[in-house]
């Protein structure tokens, strides 16, 4: 619906940035006005309401939810990605926190047409699926009856079929042998494409130079091998999901689940994006009431992996900007959160360790910039920042 809706406003403002086949390619300055207003707009009408219901859901106490409020709505990655990288990642994003916002005041049957709405505007959205699956069979398991896990059960299936029919119906047609919704699913996972694309912080591109999984394994393999490894890396917090929710869990617990399944999904799945980063840094930047020092450090990172996407669109002065922006608005966070940082353990060695990091991230951007790559090592700069990336995430 939001693309069918931003294309026909096009049609009426711009007919030749949407017509068929001639389109490909085209440019002009009507375009990028338009297109950036959409973008605006999205984030107006759908991530920014979404934004302050979850920062509402998440806290009691007036000042934490503004102050979550202001950290959720202006993320330096998603500002790059979707206003200067271009795209509307603002409405997976927002529908997400619209989901776990419902989840987390126990309106499941919203949270799960919201949520299935997140998935089919775009897949990525399935980095949160297998917490979000479990959560919810957390909660009907801990019911007191099985008659009513049942009913809890099945009111959760229907709600997600009939979303489902909705959204799929106008790709339904038998009379063409469902070519159009073959057309869609081969888009929404595009196999071909490989295990990963361009210099991504995942472990598969990270361990490649080692491991040669690319040259030495059938895509088919590659899929199940990322498969199996996805779902051990994401079992832990799916387990703590459903065992939590079993037990009337709070909105911290989902949050965690959410960004460590996530994170599994984003560092072993297969076809990963450098901007996928930003469905972990939603959970994180949630979780930052509770653990300010690790989650801006997770921020930080996130938006350091995706420089070379960024430089290579020519976003480098704007990355810099909201780089330095990102690390003076911590001293904020940290203000805003007294409780998280007086409660989150911190030693003389996690402030070594931070510095270490700090000093490893500037040494690679002056040699991006200063030093050009051996002529037999033309990625040498964007794959040493995917990584130093992949390090940190394992390690977090």
């Amino acid at each position: 619906m939001h693309s069918y809706l931003c294309g026909s406003l096009a049609k009426l403002y711009e007919p030749a940035m949407v017509a068929l086949h001639s389109s490909r390619g085209f440019e002009s300055a009507r375009s990028k006005f338009f297109m950036r207003l959409t973008a605006m707009v999205s984030d107006a009408v759908v991530y920014l309401p979404g934004a302050l219901v979850l920062s509402r859901a998440l806290s009691s106490n007036d000042a934490t939810r503004l102050a979550l409020f202001a950290a959720l709505a202006v993320p330096p990655g998603l500002v790059l990605i979707d206003h200067g990288h271009f795209q509307y990642n603002a409405v997976v994003l927002g529908l997400g926190a619209l989901a776990f916002a419902a989840f987390v005041k126990r309106r499941d049957l919203e949270g799960a047409a919201w949520f299935t709405l997140a998935i089919f505007f775009k897949q990525i959205a399935l980095y949160w699926a297998l917490p979000v699956f479990f959560w919810l069979l957390g909660r009907a398991w801990g019911r007191a009856r099985w008659t009513s896990a049942l009913d809890h059960v099945v009111r959760l299936g229907a709600v997600v079929t009939i979303v489902t029919a909705v959204v799929w119906a106008p790709f339904l047609d038998p009379s063409d042998s469902f070519a159009a919704a073959r057309q869609v699913l081969h888009r929404m996972f595009p196999f071909e494409r490989g295990v990963f694309e361009d210099k991504v912080a995942s472990f598969w591109c990270a361990a490649e130079p080692v491991l040669k999984l690319k040259a030495q394994m059938l895509v088919a393999q590659l899929r199940t091998l990322s498969l199996v490894a996805t779902l051990i890396a994401s079992m832990p917090a799916c387990l703590t999901a459903a065992w939590s929710a079993a037990r009337d869990g709070d909105g911290a617990t989902l949050m965690w689940a959410l960004h460590n399944g996530s994170l599994a999904f984003f560092l072993f799945a297969f076809q990963v994006h450098e901007k996928s980063i930003l469905f972990v840094l939603l959970p994180a930047t949630a979780l930052l009431p509770l653990r300010p020092r690790r989650m801006m450090w997770t921020l930080t990172v996130g938006l350091f992996s995706m420089y070379p996407l960024l430089k290579k669109d020519g976003l480098a002065l704007p990355y810099t900007a909201l780089m330095l922006a990102h690390g003076l608005a911590a001293m904020g966070v940290f203000a805003a959160f007294p409780s998280g940082v007086a409660l989150e353990p911190w030693h003389w060695s996690a402030g070594l360790a931070v510095g270490a990091s700090v000093a490893g991230m500037a040494a690679l951007h002056v040699c991006d910039a200063a030093l050009a790559p051996p002529a037999a090592l033309p990625h040498l700069w964007p794959y040493l920042f995917a990584l130093y990336s992949c390090a940190h995430f394992c390690a977090l």
